[in-house]
Order: C-alpha cells, then sequence, then structure tokens
C-alpha cells in the first residue's frame, strides 16, 4: 500500500476487557473515506446500531486523523472526535486543532475507535512500540471525582495518569474522558493538553 501520508492503521480499543487491535484496511478505503469525518461517519454507521443509547457501551468514541493531520505547519494538525450524539441522537462530530492530532500519527495510527464501557476509572497509555503500537491499561481510581483540569495543574505525577494519553518522542498529548456531574445530567466533555 502507498500510504502518502497515512499510517494505514486504525486502532480497536474495547475498554470492556482492556483489549485491542490493530485493523489495517486496504488502500480504496483511504482513498475514498480521507479519514477525518468521513472515515469517523463511515465507521459509526458500519459498526453501531440504529437506536443504540449513546451514552451505552455499544457507541464508539472515534477520534480520526486525516491526510494532512501531523504536519508540522498552522492549520494542519486537526483531528475529528465523533460519536453518536446524545443530544440528537445523530452522529456528533467535531474538528479540533492542536498537538492531540500528530500525537495520534506520531503512534502510528491514523484512527482511534474506543468501545465497551471500564467497569472502573481506566488509563489507557498509548505509543510507538517494538513492532508497532504499544497500549497500555492501567488502573485510575485515583482520579475519579477529580475537577478537569485539575489532573494535570497539580503534579506532572498525576497529570501523566489521566484518563487516556498519547505520547511520541516529542510530546505528550491527553484527552480525557470525565463522568457526567449533577449539573450536566447525562452529558459527558472531553479535554486535551499538551506537554514538551
Amino acid at each position: 500500500m502507498n500510504t502518502y501520508g497515512y499510517n494505514g492503521k486504525i486502532l480497536w480499543v474495547d475498554l470492556s476487557d482492556r483489549s485491542y487491535r490493530v485493523e489495517t484496511p486496504e488502500e480504496h478505503f483511504w482513498r475514498l473515506y480521507g479519514g477525518g469525518g468521513l472515515a469517523a461517519t463511515y465507521l459509526l454507521l458500519r459498526h453501531t446500531d440504529p437506536g443504540i443509547d449513546p451514552l451505552g457501551p455499544d457507541n464508539l468514541l472515534i477520534f480520526a486523523s486525516s491526510v494532512v493531520a501531523g504536519m508540522d505547519a498552522p492549520g494542519l494538525a486537526r483531528f475529528t472526535t465523533a460519536a453518536k450524539s446524545p443530544l440528537t441522537g445523530g452522529i456528533g462530530e467535531t474538528r479540533t486543532e492542536g498537538s492531540w492530532g500528530p500525537a495520534l500519527k506520531a503512534c502510528g495510527v491514523d484512527i482511534l475507535v474506543f468501545s465497551g464501557r471500564a467497569a472502573d476509572a481506566l488509563l489507557v497509555e498509548i505509543g510507538p512500540g517494538e513492532g508497532g503500537i504499544r497500549v497500555v491499561f492501567y488502573d485510575a481510581g485515583n482520579l475519579w471525582g477529580t475537577r478537569s483540569g485539575r489532573p494535570w495543574t497539580r503534579s506532572r505525577a498525576v497529570w501523566e495518569k489521566t484518563f487516556t494519553w498519547l505520547r511520541s518522542a516529542r510530546r505528550a498529548s491527553v484527552w480525557s474522558g470525565l463522568p457526567p456531574s449533577s449539573r450536566t445530567g447525562r452529558f459527558r466533555s472531553h479535554v486535551w493538553a499538551w506537554a514538551r
């Protein structure tokens, strides 16, 4: 396969049983969907059933970069986050710019898909490893109940244990999945940050 800016890999992480697998779609997948929002929409339509609970374990949470994501140039560090929306019941999608997209690419994948539901607070470390991608699962009960923003402002040790983080040789990026609060009901939020 001619990669032309892609790693050509989708990383599927199942939070229910703490497992993962790497999928390597054929070249026509990348040429047809181009990564980002198109690929995320395709994966949601193909791998979720109509009528699922948006906050249930059958929903997918997808982070997808595109062909130009990961380049060190202004405007090219974009990535898409997509899932079934709890607000509309349709596909919810956002595009974000920052170091998280390039860090995802640096790990050797173009798309990261979370499925299932963790029984307890869970930290997932994803990074490049020998012979491919390295995924390690850690218990993160010590962070449960921590307000958003606090994990990475208290100390570096706590910051490094934030729920999900990506790491490359040059940077670390954080995605924090937060439980709903009494004020927000069933909705969740995500926050990302970086450090050199």
